[in-house]
């Protein structure tokens, strides 16, 4: 005698359990009806963005280098790092405006030092 198969499936919507229902199924297709909230795409802020874990990385860098080295410029800080000077400068720049650098000098003459 060959034994059935029997499939049970649970249906729960919102968290809540609706229903049980038992199969005997030879096959099963399942079909699910999925509906857009909106058409709209989310657009994410700047505030709502973390820093990756390569720009925590360099951060971590850049002020264990500050701190064994009273001041550097950009393109040593870049050349330690091993990124471009432009993303270096973006580093650096959000470092200032958190306030964890503080800058001397304008343009090629600028250097940074930690803040505290």
């Amino acid at each position: 005698m060959k034994q059935k198969k029997q499939l049970v499936v649970c249906l729960i919507a919102s968290g809540k359990h609706i229903q049980h229902l038992l199969f005997d199924p030879v096959r099963i297709t399942l079909s699910l009806a999925l509906r857009k909230t909106s058409d709209k795409k989310q657009a994410i802020k700047t505030g709502d963005k973390k820093a990756s874990t390569k720009t925590t990385i360099y951060r971590d860098v850049i002020v264990a280098y500050l701190t064994e080295n009273i001041s550097a410029r950009c393109s040593e800080i870049a050349a330690l790092i091993g990124i471009s000077n432009s993303r270096t400068r973006a580093i650096l720049s959000k470092m200032v405006e958190d306030k964890i650098l503080v800058t001397e000098g304008e343009n090629k003459n600028r250097v940074y030092k930690l803040s505290f």
